[in-house]
């Protein structure tokens, strides 16, 4: 290929959505393989929030932080968001070890806080240290328990201006119904892994969560009173503000 005088070849935009397609990435001159890393590490070193990212982290033996935790480039995106529409109130179904919680937790003004809900009292005691170690315990507040059980004794008005749904998937569309109440005008509504492993993508979904996460999408797509965007962002990333 003549590098000096290259033009974009012309094909239908489902063959250029994503950076590592044949079409954009042409003139790159590495492997597979190099052309991730650049990707993964272009995305960090471009996403500077001007936050200190580097926590003190304590993991369970049980998941890798690779398996389980959410991306630190689809979490920088996420802080972007959240100071974006100036949020001061957070909640999280599905804590992990916390560390989502602690990037989105940083990305808050002063007297903002995140809830965040975890089912498992291993992980609920993991990510409890984790928000002690890095000095967050007072913009944090962890509830240990059935996030759909705490959910449905709130009082059904507006108290979040984000929500970052990203447990049980089998019942996505359940909590989406639980949440839309809590969720207050403007705010913004973030659903992760919506296309679990590609699952949704098939024509009749192979998994329990793959179901979940296809009906809630299915739901979405009906509610007027959100604007939506889709990102295939890593296992696929639903955005939705309340208008």
């Amino acid at each position: 290929m003549n590098q000096t005088n290259y033009r974009p070849t012309a094909e239908p935009y489902y063959n250029s959505l994503l950076p590592n397609q044949p079409l954009l990435r042409e003139l790159f001159l590495g492997d597979d393989a190099e052309l991730a890393r650049c990707l993964y590490e272009f995305t960090l070193q471009f996403s500077d929030l001007g936050l200190s990212d580097k926590f003190v982290v304590k993991q369970s033996p049980e998941f890798t932080l690779e398996q389980m935790a959410t991306s630190p480039a689809q979490l920088k995106f996420m802080q972007f968001l959240i100071m974006l529409t100036k949020s001061r109130s957070i909640l999280e179904v599905g804590t992990f070890v916390g560390i989502s919680t602690m990037y989105l937790a940083r990305a808050l003004p002063p007297g903002g806080r995140v809830v965040t809900l975890e089912k498992y009292d291993h992980f609920a005691a993991i990510a409890e240290d984790n928000f002690r170690a890095n000095g967050l315990t007072d913009s944090i507040k962890l509830v240990c328990g059935d996030a759909m059980d705490y959910l449905t004794q709130q009082p059904k008005a507006p108290q979040f201006d984000c929500i970052f749904l990203d447990g049980c998937k089998e019942r996505y569309d359940d909590f989406f119904d639980v949440l839309d109440p809590l969720l207050t005008k403007g705010g913004l509504m973030i659903v992760d892994d919506v296309l679990f492993v590609g699952d949704v993508l098939n024509a009749k979904q192979q998994t329990p969560k793959g179901q979940g996460c296809r009906r809630y999408l299915a739901k979405a797509e009906k509610m007027a009173s959100y604007r939506k965007v889709f990102l295939p962002f890593r296992n696929g990333l639903h955005l939705m503000q309340k208008i």
